[in-house]
């Protein structure tokens, strides 16, 4: 059960790629509709917003996409061999471990952001 999900899930990850390329090069576009979406933000926040999304974008393509490509080499590797606790116990550690990454690189420019929701934007987005 364990090894079926895992090759599931790596298997979804592999043959994605061509899908992720294509929706990682809008992600920007993407973020900022859903942004929008959830806060209904002015022009100015809209700027802010792609900005700092931007910056982060940058960042992640460059300094993290490459960890991700040894990451899936690796999870691949494992793959070709019985599957262990200790494998499963790796990966979701891997995920983990790069999704801390891009919050904490991540989370002051959108403190900054959040820092200029009005209360009607708040609204918005409760309801």
């Amino acid at each position: 059960m364990v090894r079926l999900l895992a090759i599931a899930c790596c298997v979804g990850l592999l043959a994605g790629c061509s899908m992720l390329r294509l929706g990682y090069s809008q992600l920007d576009t993407i973020a900022a509709w859903r942004a929008n979406e959830y806060f209904d933000l002015d022009a100015q926040q809209k700027d802010a917003f792609l900005q700092r999304f931007n910056r982060l974008h940058e960042w992640h393509r460059y300094e993290q996409l490459p960890d991700y490509a040894v990451f899936l080499a690796q999870t691949r590797t494992r793959l070709n061999k019985p599957l262990t606790r200790e494998d499963v116990v790796w990966f979701v550690d891997g995920v983990k471990a790069r999704y801390g990454t891009i919050v904490a690189r991540g989370s002051d420019d959108a403190a900054a952001l959040l820092l200029t929701v009005t209360p009607a934007q708040l609204d918005a987005l409760r309801r």
